[in-house]
């Protein structure tokens, strides 16, 4: 069976620390203390400006665990290659990377002209939480590259490659990180739960069969998947 580098303790309190704050802390209090006011904006019967708040409130959640992870690593001297990706994927490509982004980003700018013809609704028609004018969209496109990044490293790549130390034990781990993937989308999260769950099997099970490695491959994939959600009316 693949096992991590003998170098490379599971119960190192720093990453145990990140573990926990990832798989338990974040999915129990974003759902439960997610802002009351978003319960209302589904009505129209909040200020839009109420969105951006919102917004702030679930980035600060994806980079929680992400930068109490990277102090774990950085206090314990390892790689991030131990959790499956190689950021040096990203900088080769980096002119593809930023052309794409580019181009999402017009996009994002641009599409309230096609999709309401000058007449932009108060609320999305397709999820209350989605953006509805060209700068909103533009947020949501960076909210789309920070859940790509900081979701595949602390939802696969360390309770799923840094954290079990076989294969074996990654597909035994594998439901806790889907149970704790239909959280970390709180409310909404909890009442799609059965979509949350296939995607999370889906998406740990990918890595897996991948040998836990090439996690820039599903950072890609994952960015893409929610970057599409800008078209939405």
């Amino acid at each position: 069976m693949e096992r991590n580098p003998p170098c490379s303790s599971r119960l190192d309190p720093g990453i145990i620390l990140a573990l926990l704050v990832a798989l338990v802390v974040r999915p129990v209090l974003y759902t439960l203390i997610t802002p009351v006011y978003f319960n209302w904006m589904a009505g129209g019967s909040t200020p839009r400006s109420h969105w951006w708040p919102f917004y702030g409130w679930i980035l600060f959640w994806e980079w929680t665990p992400f930068g109490i992870l990277c102090w774990a690593l950085r206090r314990s001297g390892r790689r991030w290659s131990e959790i499956g990706i190689d950021w040096s994927f990203f900088v080769r490509y980096r002119i593809a990377f930023l052309v794409v982004l580019a181009v999402f980003t017009v996009a994002a700018v641009m599409a309230p002209r096609f999709l309401y013809r000058g007449d932009v609704p108060r609320v999305s028609q397709t999820y209350s939480f989605l953006p509805v004018t060209g700068l909103e969209r533009v947020v949501f496109l960076t909210a789309a590259v920070s859940a790509g990044i900081c979701e595949e490293i602390c939802y696969r790549g360390l309770p799923l490659r840094m954290f079990a130390g076989s294969t074996t034990q990654a597909w035994l781990v594998l439901p806790v990180t889907m149970v704790s993937y239909v959280f970390i989308h709180g409310r909404f999260g909890a009442s799609h739960a059965l979509y949350y769950l296939i995607w999370g099997l889906i998406e740990g099970g990918v890595f897996i069969l991948l040998g836990r490695r090439r996690l820039e491959w599903l950072i890609i994939a994952h960015v893409l998947y929610d970057s599409l959600l800008i078209f939405s009316p």
